[in-house]
């Protein structure tokens, strides 16, 4: 059967999700369909719950009786993976997509749409799925998605602890204050402490995730919270068919700008992955660098050639300890930076 968009091959639906309800529209697409077409795709807004959900999937098939569906929608945290879920529950063949958000507002910019309306994103997210095919989104094993939003919010406590003690060097002479201040530190810490212990029962109530962090913790530099925090926000680095593959996830490629003879920037991370793994490993190529081992002697290299852009260098380090993490999971073996020619480990 044929819909406004005028195809009847593969059948694709964009969708506009928010905290409450989400829009989506269906676009139905062959080899003679008109690009601007999407424009007159049927819409319609659904509540954002699994019964929302039953009725998407009853309006999709009362329109399309042939021909396979997918569906894809912006990452909007929570609220489009819990959709996906339930997409996964009721019709696992639709096999949700979730963009990240820059991919979907680029090329719904590049529409050069007048209007910008949940209904027409969720006719740009059908679009982006008719030309892109973009693939399918995986959902994590539980136990990673609870790590990280153990993860997360022992990040939320930190930066609030960080920000309390920075609150408290400005206030003088007011006793009521400090004595609220210092209780609130009291507290964060205390939440802090909790919470680590949390992660650290989680972790060891699963064995797979036990041995994870077991092997992750041997690199430099690397500590139980950037080990879970890997893990928990990347899900299982052994998914991933490269290193190349995973760096680019977590938005550790380098942006080479270039435009005729004048328009040459410097080199910086394209930054499109996951904000909090780089923040980690940020802090973990921090303390790596620091110490006498094989990741200072590849920044100093880099550095070397690269004397006046230091963030050149610790970015690469960040890189080469995901890359290295990735390769000892698989391998299943602790990390050794160095080998002597007889073979035997030795230290770096």
């Amino acid at each position: 059967m044929k819909s406004e968009c005028n195809a009847s091959a593969a059948a694709w639906i964009g969708i506009d999700v928010a905290k409450r309800n989400f829009d989506a529209a269906l676009c139905v697409v062959d080899s003679q369909d008109d690009p601007r077409a999407f424009l007159n795709a049927p819409a319609r807004t659904f509540p954002r719950t699994p019964h929302g959900c039953a009725e998407l999937v009853t309006w999709v098939e009362q329109q399309v009786s042939d021909g396979p569906a997918r569906a894809t929608m912006e990452a909007t945290g929570r609220y489009s993976t819990e959709l996906a879920g339930w997409i996964l529950e009721q019709r696992p063949a639709w096999s949700p997509a979730i963009l990240q958000p820059t991919l979907a507002h680029n090329f719904i910019e590049s529409l050069g749409l007048r209007n910008h309306t949940d209904r027409l994103a969720a006719r740009g997210l059908a679009r982006y799925g008719v030309e892109r095919r973009p693939a399918a989104y995986r959902p994590p094993h539980p136990q990673y998605s609870k790590l990280r939003d153990l993860v997360r919010y022992r990040r939320t406590l930190v930066e609030q602890q960080t920000a309390e003690k920075n609150q408290a060097q400005e206030v003088t002479g007011t006793v009521a204050v400090s004595r609220m201040q210092n209780r609130r530190l009291r507290q964060i810490a205390k939440d802090i402490t909790r919470i680590e212990a949390d992660m650290r029962a989680l972790v060891k109530k699963h064995p797979g995730l036990k041995d994870d962090v077991a092997l992750l913790v041997s690199i430099a530099g690397m500590g139980f919270v950037v080990a879970v925090t890997l893990l928990g926000e990347l899900g299982d680095l052994r998914r991933f068919a490269s290193g190349r593959q995973l760096a680019a996830f977590a938005g550790l490629t380098p942006e080479n700008i270039k435009s005729g003879d004048s328009v040459h920037p410097p080199t910086h991370l394209l930054k499109r992955g996951n904000a909090h793994a780089r923040h980690i490993l940020y802090l973990a190529a921090m303390a790596a660098i620091r110490g006498q081992n094989s990741f200072q002697r590849f920044y100093l290299r880099i550095l070397a050639k690269h004397p006046d852009q230091p963030m050149i260098a610790l970015a690469a380090v960040m890189r080469k300890m995901l890359v290295v993490a990735r390769a000892i999971l698989i391998h299943h073996t602790p990390y050794i930076a160095e080998w002597n020619p007889c073979g035997e480990p030795s230290a770096s």
